[in-house]
């Protein structure tokens, strides 16, 4: 508790307070109180293992959403000789196409 206080800049009172209004709403313990802290009750690992995947699948959404408005779209238009076509052009349109497959 107090390395959590510490980390998040929040008074271990308030914390304790939080934890406990959590276990009153959900009606269970998630905690074992012990004088060298805390411990996780088999409800609290399942809570946790909940919540977690829950955080994950939250930046999971977060991360695709960057990528679709980040993606590439449009066409390109280049007007080179065929040796520059073939030596350059070529290979940077493999490598734009493997990294940004289009649906087409």
């Amino acid at each position: 508790m107090s390395r959590a206080a510490h980390t998040y800049n929040v008074p271990k009172s308030t914390l304790s307070h939080h934890l406990q209004r959590l276990e009153d709403a959900l009606q269970v313990q998630l905690f074992v109180r012990k004088s060298r802290g805390l411990e996780l009750t088999d409800a609290g690992r399942e809570y946790l293992d909940n919540c977690t995947a829950i955080f994950d699948s939250c930046e999971n959404a977060a991360s695709a959403a960057q990528r679709a408005h980040s993606s590439i779209s449009g066409s390109v238009g280049v007007i080179a000789s065929s040796e520059f076509g073939t030596a350059i052009i070529g290979a940077a349109a493999h490598f734009l196409l493997r990294d940004n497959p289009t649906s087409t």
